[in-house]
């Protein structure tokens, strides 16, 4: 039972950590559209 909690945990953080970079990439994209315009 106790590898099954410690996997739920690892794959939540993953889930987070990819989530964050998402949120990330995101706002570098709305920033370069705001800086420099219509492409």
């Amino acid at each position: 039972v106790l590898w099954k909690s410690v996997v739920a945990v690892v794959v939540f953080l993953v889930l987070c950590d990819m989530v964050l970079m998402v949120i990330w990439f995101l706002e570098g994209l709305v920033v370069k559209v705001m800086m420099y315009g219509d492409w």
